[in-house]
């Protein structure tokens, strides 16, 4: 009420005010609030740790939570492109820079969402893949991309993105193969 929320829903403010988001009719629609992300839940140790203070404190807390993770999502771009692309500097740091000054993502940045959380599993998971096709794989490495994998899909459900990813990539492990028998490339094809 002291933000003016009825007022940018063209609502009159009700009395007595409802004990949470749960209780506004304008907010029994949404998905959210019956189906919480894994990025909520990630919140709840530092929303407890401030329950006693005013609601801008702990909006203030989320805020800032979420603004590490956005820098952990430009940390991951760098490593991307340092990765793919290790010998152009222009790369390793321009893609990084273009995506921290990205309007979206600087308000997705300040603002409580699971949007960049769900980013920046998905980018752990592209920069899991591309160090696995250059290192080779291994059981441990199945299981970083299978863990971040499942917690993309329970972050934010537009991270099935990665599903056509995951089946390409055993793909890309067949070709990588250097053997002149090709026997053994149409073996590990029909695999």
């Amino acid at each position: 009420a002291r933000w003016d929320f009825w007022r940018f829903q063209n609502q009159t403010i009700p009395q007595p005010l409802p004990w949470g988001f749960d209780a506004i009719p304008f907010f029994s629609t949404v998905r959210y609030l019956q189906r919480p992300s894994v990025y909520y839940y990630l919140n709840l140790p530092l929303y407890w740790f401030v329950s006693g203070q005013s609601l801008d404190i702990r909006v203030y807390l989320l805020r800032l939570n979420n603004v590490i993770i956005g820098v952990l999502l430009v940390l991951m771009v760098y490593l991307i492109a340092k990765e793919t692309f290790p010998d152009n500097v222009f790369i390793t740091f321009g893609a990084p820079l273009l995506v921290a000054f990205l309007p979206m993502f600087t308000f997705l940045t300040g603002s409580i969402n699971s949007d960049n959380l769900a980013n920046l599993f998905f980018s752990i998971f592209l920069y899991l893949s591309i160090k696995t096709f250059k290192e080779g794989l291994s059981l441990w490495r199945i299981l970083e991309i299978c863990l971040i994998f499942f917690l993309s899909l329970m972050t934010k459900r537009t991270t099935v993105a990665e599903i056509p990813l995951l089946l390409i990539l055993p793909v890309f492990f067949l070709f990588r193969v250097r053997s002149s028998d090709r026997r053994v490339l149409f073996r590990r094809l029909g695999m």
